[in-house]
Order: C-alpha cells, then structure tokens, then sequence
C-alpha cells in the first residue's frame, strides 16, 4: 500500500525557495565582512553597515531591512 505524498502549499514551496536565497545572501554577507573584523563588535558594527538589523540574545539573529522574518 502506498503513502500519499503530502504536497506543499504554494505559500510553502515560496517561503522554503525565498527562506533559502536570504540564508544564502547572510551567508555571503558574513563571509565578506567577517576576514575584516578583529573583535565581535567590530564585526556586528560592519555588518550593520550592510543593513542588517541584529536582535542580539543568546542566539543572535540578523534580519535584512524589508525582511518579514528573522534568519
């Protein structure tokens, strides 16, 4: 007996594919600015200079400005 395949949404097929292109681009970001930078605030204040805003707490998150969500 087979297992019906469960289908994603379109608002989830989108959000996984958009989810993964701002990973990819905080990813770069980081990459870029990170070899520059000698101490973390040094790193936080360079890569706000990319427009990231950053909720810090024990996990911080960085958060493009127009982005909905954090990453």
């Amino acid at each position: 007996m087979r297992t019906p395949k469960k289908f994603k949404s379109q608002k989830e097929t989108t959000a996984a594919k958009y989810d993964i292109i701002h990973k990819k681009q905080l990813q770069q970001s980081i990459d870029r600015v990170l070899p520059k930078c000698n101490t973390y605030k040094e790193f936080l204040a360079k890569i706000q200079a990319e427009e990231y805003k950053i909720v810090d707490g024990k996990n911080p998150d960085f958060v493009l400005f127009g982005w909905n969500h954090l990453t």
